[in-house]
């Protein structure tokens, strides 16, 4: 796909693992031939900045670096250790500035801690220009989830209009996004090799037009930021505002680099569980 950049923030805390992740990367852009890969760097430490650059050499595309200077913490402060309300406005305010960089027709939305498929942009694009009324598509992501032990479990939600209750301890009437139910709502007579329009994708391996971005608010509530992330409000928008649908699609598989509590990097690749309702 020609007319596409890949867009990526980075916070500094991604080195660990971060030669992986290119290897992956360079991988996914023979396959996809970008126009420009966009690295958006908020790392605040010249080291780190330096590793991208260098980096930044290796990659079969042209690349170009944009530095970032968000006041959200302490820049002492580890990224990966910012409270989630603080790295959800960073997120944010990243992403609201990638979209007005990209100059090309087409995005996708990769974030530093999932690994794609080499064919993800073909397979994302296919089922895309397939669906008109679909907006965004996402690559499935697995994500381990606190309440469900042992489990590995695709990012995608389930938002009800109209509804009261709480979201992180926090009322919010008219959606429905509290953590027992991120990953409930999917049709379990969907196969799962193909499109499955859903309420809600995040940005970790998102494929969509520059104007369907910036056609809807990205920005989340803060202060306080408590109630939904920058890509749910995004998929919520774009249903409300543009009468566009997000999907998931099952044939992406993605690996998604977890920090765990003891320090370590857990690498999940294949969803175990579908729930349901």
């Amino acid at each position: 796909m020609a007319d596409l950049t890949i867009a990526t923030p980075f916070a500094g805390y991604e080195l660990p693992y971060l030669d992986r992740w290119l290897e992956h990367l360079r991988d996914l852009c023979i396959c996809a031939d970008p126009a420009e890969v966009l690295w958006l760097d908020n790392s605040l430490s010249p080291m780190f900045g330096e590793y991208l650059l260098d980096a930044s050499t290796t990659i079969p595309a042209p690349v170009r670096i944009l530095e970032e200077r968000l006041k959200i913490a302490d820049p002492a402060t580890a990224k990966a250790d910012l409270p989630w309300e603080a790295k959800e406005v960073q997120a944010s305010l990243m992403w609201q500035r990638a979209r007005l960089e990209v100059e090309t027709e087409w995005i996708l939305c990769l974030e530093s801690d999932v690994i794609p498929p080499p064919n993800t942009v073909e397979l994302l694009g296919e089922a895309l220009a397939s669906s008109p009324p679909v907006g965004a598509i996402s690559g499935t992501i697995p994500e381990r989830p606190h309440r469900v032990p042992n489990a590995i479990v695709p990012m995608v939600w389930r938002m009800r209009i109209g509804e009261d209750t709480t979201i992180r301890g926090l009322p919010e009437p008219g959606l429905h996004v509290p953590a027992v139910d991120r990953y409930l709502g999917l049709n379990p007579d969907c196969p799962r090799d193909g499109m499955e329009i859903v309420d809600g994708i995040p940005f970790g391996c998102m494929l969509s037009r520059r104007s369907t971005l910036l056609s809807v608010p990205l920005e989340p509530t803060w202060p306080p930021c408590n109630v939904y992330g920058s890509d749910q409000l995004f998929s919520r928008n774009l249903r409300k505002l543009r009468k566009l649908h997000v999907a998931v699609h099952w044939g992406v598989r993605c690996g998604h680099i977890k920090k765990m509590p003891d320090g370590t990097f857990e690498d999940l690749r294949n969803v175990t569980h579908i729930p349901t309702d």
